[in-house]
């Protein structure tokens, strides 16, 4: 059997869909908060536990149910992006273009493998953790960027290949393929066990240098945006549709059932046709959104300027059923979708924990949770 993963976007395929689960008995909305670092990314939650990065700072492993500590780990240099946990390990990578892999139960190290280049993020599934590190378009930093195969167990290198485009965007995994939607606006499909490039494709021309978001994969179909379109192909590479947004799709579309889910910058969020893209209801929003986090009828997202609202919608008719300001600066992250709990980053110095049906959040009057006690471990 295959270790179990848990990555950031609800999974190795980056389509923002959850399980369905009932809030477990003892759990209140609760606020940890840290001074040291930002928490610029999602945290992912696996097995009771929430584990969040403060980039340029720890990484957390936070009580699901209370928010309290159980240990923090610190790299030099300070960690970054969201980590992934698979088979009892915590993958982080670093400032300094390392990874690690820790004890999920204790925070301990179990290995280290060093790097050349930043790591953009990190993907774990069946035993195999992949890297996609930053390539630049510069004269004076040369280079694309690789994709790196490692064996979970023993930070071995399975393989390594150059990437066919720049970018430092998420990728996604799916029917044993890697998509990486670079920055020159084309989409790429490698081979899993081995990293040899099997299609590379622009959509037509329709796709758009500037911004990208990353890759999801469902039904066998993979979406990306690029500039102010998204475009859907199938995972052998055939182009299927493709259609203007009117602002920047950023973020990675959701997609359940029938229907995809995009924020767009400086428009809203749409609902989209998987078949033809064409649109089934549209909430505007001037500021776009985050990500969609998907369970069972119900979406979630953070919304407005500076991200500041948490808000669920109606995935059938677009309705929006709650909204709850996150407080102080804003700037939430996509949420990750545990047992009926919302979880995110919030004012780059918080993670949150908010009842999701009914958005119960953390009590402004009550004193929030901070790094006092839990295992240190780590080299910083």
């Amino acid at each position: 059997m295959a270790p179990t993963a848990v990555n950031e976007l609800g999974g190795p395929d980056r389509a923002g869909v959850y399980p369905q689960g009932a809030v477990p008995d003892g759990f209140r909305p609760w606020r940890f908060r840290y001074r040291g670092g930002e928490f610029d990314c999602s945290p992912v939650v696996c097995d009771g536990t929430v584990y969040v990065n403060a980039s340029r700072g720890p990484c957390f492993a936070l009580d699901a149910l209370t928010g309290a500590c159980r240990w923090r780990f610190a790299a030099p240099g300070g960690v970054c992006n969201a980590p992934a946990v698979m088979d009892g390990q915590v993958f982080v990578t670093d400032w300094n273009h390392g990874l690690w892999a820790l004890d999920a139960v204790s925070g301990r190290v179990r290995w280290h493998r060093e790097g050349s280049r930043y790591c953009k993020n990190v993907l774990a599934q069946g035993g195999v953790v992949y890297l996609s590190d930053v390539g630049y378009p510069f004269k004076f930093i040369r280079g694309k960027g690789d994709l790196v195969a490692v064996d979970a167990a023993s930070g071995q290198d399975l393989w390594q290949t150059p990437k066919s485009d720049y970018g430092a965007n998420t990728i996604a995994l799916s029917g044993g393929r890697i998509f990486h939607n670079g920055g020159e606006g084309e989409l790429s499909a490698y081979d899993a066990r081995s990293g040899e490039l099997l299609w590379r494709d622009a959509g037509g021309g329709r796709q758009e240098f500037g911004s990208s978001c990353p890759p999801s994969v469902a039904n066998r179909v993979v979406y990306a945006g690029s500039g102010a379109v998204l475009s859907a192909f199938s995972r052998g590479g055939r182009d299927l549709w493709g259609c203007r947004t009117g602002g920047p799709v950023l973020e990675a579309p959701a997609v359940r059932g029938d229907t995809v889910y995009v924020s767009v910058e400086r428009v809203g969020v749409y609902a989209l046709n998987a078949s033809d893209g064409q649109q089934r209801w549209r909430l505007a929003d001037a500021d776009g959104g985050s990500a969609f986090a998907i369970s069972g009828p119900t979406g979630w997202l953070v919304t407005g300027r500076d991200r500041r609202y948490l808000c669920a919608v109606d995935l059938a008719t677009g309705k929006r059923l709650w909204q709850r300001d996150l407080g102080g600066r804003g700037r939430g992250t996509t949420p990750f979708l545990w047992q009926g709990i919302a979880f995110l980053a919030a004012g780059r110095d918080s993670v949150i924990a908010a009842e999701a049906e009914q958005g119960l959040m953390p009590p402004r009057l009550r004193p929030a949770q901070r790094f006092r006690g839990g295992r240190s471990t780590g080299l910083g």
